[in-house]
């Protein structure tokens, strides 16, 4: 089978399950990436001449599509949060963000670097990949879709949605607030810890300062920029429509095109473009705060990340063959 007709019967076979896998699994023990993993190592390791997947030597296309399906997914979760960006409704994000993640981070560092004997620039690396949740994977556990937390919220118990606003809030940010660790850990590698004049001021300016501000701000008016095409441009009557009743197939498509561009620009500069991704779903999202289309929007990039998070969950089995079998 050549790789092009492979390539078709992997993306057919994730599109399948995203339609069928939630009405088998329902109440059972099972998730959705057990079942790809679990799919992708029996096709390639059983099927007679599929190929030999090498995810480390083709490690430019992984990166950039693991990259994808985590900025898709970081949309889905900026256009669920219903609670209004401040520092006070945020507390408990930043509390995660500014406490947990720095010090989840520096422990795993020190055990690293302590117990296992790993160099320090290892052991960053190792804290700095470790400390943040994963905007994927957990989608479980996350808020529900726009509008949910509004609704939540009027009633009298609603301490669970807010748990449930902080992981999403939090898990968020956090991927693109470990990019200074990560390159904290390639700043040590390049010079020393006890010589750190060499390098600590480039790290704080750059990759700290400069590249969150970058990410945030692009993201900003990125987000800002969609919001006022969606929502405050004059509509056709057909484009009307479409925002009211949301029926037709591309309905919420500006979601992904939002997604691409904030990322796009943001890492053109250097900047950070996990932050501006997120940025951009959160400003999109509080332009019109109760308006329908939202729900769109939101589905569109849910379906978005599963289509590509199944893709790379089946191949990511059908590499395991090579990884443990040596095939």
């Amino acid at each position: 089978m050549a790789d092009y007709e492979i390539g078709l019967f992997v993306v057919g076979l994730a599109l399948l399950g995203t339609a069928i896998l939630p009405r088998l699994l329902e109440h059972r023990p099972l998730s959705f990436p057990i079942v790809y993993v679990a799919s992708g190592f029996v096709l390639f390791a059983f099927v007679p001449g599929m190929p030999t997947l090498d995810p480390i030597g083709s490690s430019h296309l992984t990166e950039r599509i693991t990259e994808l399906v985590v900025i898709i997914s970081l949309m889905g979760a900026g256009l669920k949060l219903d609670r209004p960006f401040s520092v006070k409704a945020w507390s408990a994000t930043w509390r995660l963000l500014v406490i947990a993640l720095p010090l989840t981070a520096a422990l795993m560092a020190v055990l690293a670097w302590g117990v296992l004997g790993l160099l320090p620039a290892t052991a960053i690396l190792l804290g700095a990949v470790i400390a943040p949740t994963d905007p994927v994977l957990a989608s479980g556990i996350e808020a529900g879709a726009p509008l949910t937390e509004i609704e939540e919220e009027q009633h009298p118990r609603h301490e669970w949605g807010s748990v449930r606003f902080a992981l999403t809030s939090e898990a968020g940010l956090n991927d693109g607030l470990a990019f200074p660790l990560t390159n904290l850990a390639i700043a040590v590698a390049g010079g020393s810890l006890l010589v750190p004049e060499t390098w600590l001021y480039d790290w704080l300016l750059v990759d700290v300062a400069y590249k969150i501000v970058v990410g945030t701000v692009l993201g900003y008016l990125v987000g800002y920029l969609m919001a006022r095409l969606l929502f405050r441009l004059p509509a056709t009557e057909g484009m009307a429509e479409l925002m009211d009743r949301g029926e037709e197939v591309m309905a919420g498509v500006e979601a992904l095109a939002t997604t691409l561009i904030a990322y796009g620009i943001t890492e053109q500069v250097h900047g950070y473009g996990f932050i501006a991704v997120f940025v951009a779903a959160l400003a999109l999202r509080h332009a019109e705060w109760e308006h329908d289309y939202y729900l769109e929007l939101h589905d569109f990039a849910v379906l978005a990340e599963r289509i590509l998070m199944a893709t790379v969950l089946v191949l990511f089995g059908g590499a395991s063959p090579t990884a443990c079998c040596g095939r």
